[in-house]
């Protein structure tokens, strides 16, 4: 299956439908695309996020409360225990603990995940709009 965002096409090597244990009526869904890129997909909210994988990022060593990132102020707006509800196919990253940062740029926040075997999944996301996603195959 392909995804293709704001007319750049990606393969899409695995798909979850997933949610968190402190709020678990917010049902997602994430797609994970090539080069260490995935797609966050929230129905209910009609909101998407592309983001890439940077695996860890030293600033949010700690999960500080606040951060300063690429010159933005960061905030600490979400810790919780993400759960993998149905692995539609491929590759998924099943449960993992989480930290979400906020900053005043509405478009982007950036999620720090601690992997059941202990990795880290740093990723930066960038808002998307509906209109300018498309799948194919």
């Amino acid at each position: 299956m392909k995804i293709i965002i704001n007319g750049t096409e990606f393969e899409c090597i695995g798909h979850s439908k997933i949610s968190s244990i402190g709020n678990p009526e917010s049902k997602q869904e994430k797609y994970f695309l090539e080069n260490d890129q995935s797609l966050l997909v929230i129905p209910d909210e009609n909101l998407a996020y592309i983001g890439a994988n940077h695996g860890r990022l030293k600033e949010f060593d700690n999960f500080p409360n606040e951060v300063t990132f690429n010159e933005k102020k960061m905030t600490l707006a979400n810790h919780d225990y993400q759960i993998e509800l149905e692995k539609v196919f491929g590759l998924t990253e099943g449960e993992c603990e989480f930290w979400d940062y906020e900053c005043d740029d509405d478009n982007m926040f950036i999620s720090v995940a601690v992997m059941t075997n202990g990795q880290r999944s740093d990723v930066v996301l960038t808002k998307v709009n509906f209109d300018d996603i498309q799948t194919k195959g």
